[in-house]
């Protein structure tokens, strides 16, 4: 990519709906009024221990519920985001399809909203919570899985890696058992880093759980 010297031009391509505003350096400080952050708790046999890795930050208003947006950075301070992880964060998001199941489901983005305002409230009161297996998991009627992913790069991350990275998610169509979505992961600076295609078939949590488990 270093050695592409191809035409380019100018496109007036922006994302839609636009991003709701965010200050970095108010994130780093979970101080944003716009955004509330979410840190899944580790636990090694938790069903959802991958999402420990990453702090989400996501908007309190509510999108549309086939839009997923979300500010990401490292949840240890000492890691950041290379090209080498590119792959994993595309599949990363927080579950969409939780969205259309707003009064049953704890992983749409009003239920984000409410565990990332009791974790604040933790915080600020300096309380402490039991970690266990289940710390973080998602109770939903459906989970959507990963069939197939195609990830075009567009832009290298510096070599000495990054700290934020903003990922919208968005499903164009939601049948018979199959979703189709878009991934697109911007820099700091929302310069597009990558997209991805995605066709992500959707079963009972309960089933995959099983799956799991027999591995």
């Amino acid at each position: 990519m270093h050695r592409s010297k191809g035409i380019t031009f100018q496109t007036s391509w922006k994302l839609d709906p636009p991003i709701i505003e965010a200050s970095i350096n108010a994130l780093s400080n979970d101080s944003d009024p716009r955004w509330i952050s979410l840190q899944t708790p580790y636990h090694p046999d938790s069903f959802r221990r991958v999402h420990s890795y990453i702090k989400f930050f996501v908007p309190y208003e509510l999108q549309e519920p086939s839009i997923r947006d979300h500010w990401l950075t490292p949840s240890n301070p000492e890691t950041m985001f290379t090209n080498e992880t590119i792959g994993f964060l595309m599949d990363l998001s927080l579950p969409i399809l939780d969205n259309f199941y707003p009064d049953i489901a704890i992983g749409g983005q009003a239920a984000t909203i409410a565990a990332g305002l009791k974790q604040k409230s933790d915080r600020e009161t300096a309380t402490t919570r039991t970690i266990d297996a289940s710390a973080g998991a998602y109770e939903a009627p459906a989970l959507y899985l990963s069939l197939t992913i195609n990830i075009e790069i567009k832009k290298l991350l510096p070599a000495t890696g990054v700290k934020w990275l903003f990922l919208r998610s968005q499903a164009k169509q939601i049948k018979d058992g199959k979703m189709s979505m878009e991934v697109m992961l911007f820099d700091q600076d929302m310069d597009l880093v990558a997209l991805s295609q995605q066709l992500c078939p959707y079963m009972a949590l309960s089933r995959v759980k099983d799956r799991k488990q027999n591995l």
